[in-house]
């Protein structure tokens, strides 16, 4: 039982794991890039990272790494910022741009954020959010993709079927 993370301790942002009681830390990743912990991957054991390792600096990218450090993928999408499998690892909810450290509200201008589907078998993208405002951080729990949104002009959280397409509220913060 491991539990990544993303450290800055020997001079930029990298990949760490350590065992779940806080010890044993070991670092996974050495590239001089910004490598952000995301997730894991539902079935490989990999720690799923962005970062901006491709010939186009300005877009962040996903990868998966082995914890031991090996095993280093590039996931096929071109611009990938943050990321959440579905439950059989086929599928995953993404958004292409990352504004998190951002203190703008309401934002609805051309990297406003959108949740995609990359179904990794067929190769088809497809925008599951459709709004004009931020919509981000997905995660695929169980049979729905939650994520935040400011679609209400206050930040919530919501669900989207990812097969019938249906947005549903599931906080109501005013």
């Amino acid at each position: 039982n491991l539990i990544a993370f993303t450290g800055y301790y020997d001079g930029n942002p990298d990949v760490y794991v350590m065992n779940k009681y806080g010890g044993e830390i070991r670092r996974v990743t050495y590239h001089p890039g910004f490598d952000e912990v995301i997730g894991w991957h539902p079935g490989k054991n990999k720690i799923i990272f962005s970062a901006g390792r491709s010939d186009y600096p300005r877009y962040l990218e996903l990868f998966l790494i082995s914890p031991d450090g090996t095993g280093l993928e590039k996931l096929i999408m071109h611009e990938a910022a943050r990321g959440s499998f579905s439950p059989d690892g086929t599928k995953i909810a993404f958004n292409k741009v990352s504004r998190e450290n951002r203190t703008w509200k309401r934002y609805k201008g051309g990297t406003a954020q959108d949740v995609y589907i990359y179904d990794l078998e067929s190769n088809e993208e497809k925008n599951i959010s459709n709004f004009e405002g931020t919509d981000r951080m997905p995660m695929w729990i169980g049979d729905k993709i939650y994520f935040t949104s400011d679609r209400d002009r206050v930040l919530n959280i919501y669900s989207a079927d990812p097969v019938s397409g249906e947005i549903e509220q599931i906080t109501k913060h005013s």
